[in-house]
């Protein structure tokens, strides 16, 4: 009930503030556009005056693909059917499960790390905005509490990525290693297809279990207004270590609000034929509300932890 509770006024608070969603919303396409368009252009020259262009729009031409992808590095490398429709959703969740994304190209893995940054200043400024009372919401406050939190939500952001390298990586690939050494030995595909589920079920649940104590971490700065990260980081591990059934309820049902969009997304996104122009602008339009909805999910979260965080204390 304590994470039910907190989950709805969340909800609510998040929806009476659509302006920080929409700014989230913004901050990733800003990030995104120049990835696209560098991307864009290096498939513009590639098709030319070609017949890729048609064979394209009809079906993914994998004999072009194999030649572009041999003559290319970087950003472009990435390139692959794997980007288009569902396949894009289950590649990301792949190179996070087996952390394949420590192989991209460097401007790639540059522009995440500064999208990552950038997020992290974000959500303090959200965090701030979520944390006054009354009505008193502006632009000026959010830029105000993301500047007034930078120094510690930098260092909980390196601790983050130093607990993944150091926790994460090292068991990611040394379970994958077991699960392929399995494989390799097993006279049947089922033990290694359940072993490679229960594998990503661990790694997903460490993963997102670390990301609850840096949130819960965050909230402590913003809601105590510490500015030791040790304390900090006592004041997240410990609610979340004396009450785990209601934070770890809370982030439950944010994954369902999160895995429930995303496969409403896929529905509709494979009922949508992209064999001519309205197709293909329906689908971006809903590619967009889709990431609009996982800002939005993100930023329920925040308000819902928020709200837990001052419940539990």
């Amino acid at each position: 009930m304590k994470a039910l509770l907190n989950f709805l006024k969340g909800f609510h608070q998040s929806a009476s503030l659509p302006q920080l969603i929409l700014l989230v919303y913004v901050v990733n396409i800003l990030v995104a556009i120049p990835l696209a368009v560098t991307l864009f252009d290096s498939l513009q020259d590639s098709f030319g005056d070609s017949q890729v262009t048609e064979r394209m729009s009809q079906g993914f031409d994998y004999l072009w693909w194999e030649e572009f992808r041999d003559d290319n590095e970087g950003l472009e490398a990435t390139f692959s059917p794997a980007l288009l429709g569902k396949g894009a959703v289950l590649s990301s969740l792949e190179n996070l499960i087996r952390w394949k994304f420590l192989s991209f190209p460097p401007w790639l893995l540059l522009s995440a790390c500064f999208y990552l940054v950038m997020r992290t200043l974000l959500a303090g400024g959200i965090l701030h905005t979520y944390s006054m009372k009354g009505n008193g919401h502006s632009g000026q406050e959010l830029l105000k509490g993301a500047a007034a939190h930078a120094p510690q939500f930098a260092g909980i952001l390196l601790c983050g990525w130093l607990s993944w390298l150091v926790i994460l990586a090292p068991l990611s690939s040394g379970l994958n290693s077991w699960v392929r050494h399995t494989a390799r030995n097993s006279y049947s595909e089922i033990a290694p297809f359940i072993l490679n589920l229960l594998v990503s079920a661990v790694i997903f649940a460490l993963f997102f279990l670390i990301q609850m104590v840096l949130d819960y971490t965050r909230i402590s700065v913003v809601i105590q207004e510490r500015r030791s990260l040790w304390h900090a980081f006592r004041a997240g591990i410990g609610l979340v270590a004396r009450h785990p059934l209601s934070t770890i309820a809370l982030l439950g049902m944010m994954l369902l609000v999160q895995a429930v969009a995303t496969a409403a997304y896929l529905l509709l996104r494979a009922l949508i034929p992209q064999d001519g122009p309205l197709g293909v602008a329906a689908a971006f339009v809903l590619l967009q509300a889709f990431i609009f909805t996982l800002a939005w999910i993100r930023c329920w979260q925040f308000s819902s932890q928020m709200h837990l965080f001052r419940y539990l204390n």
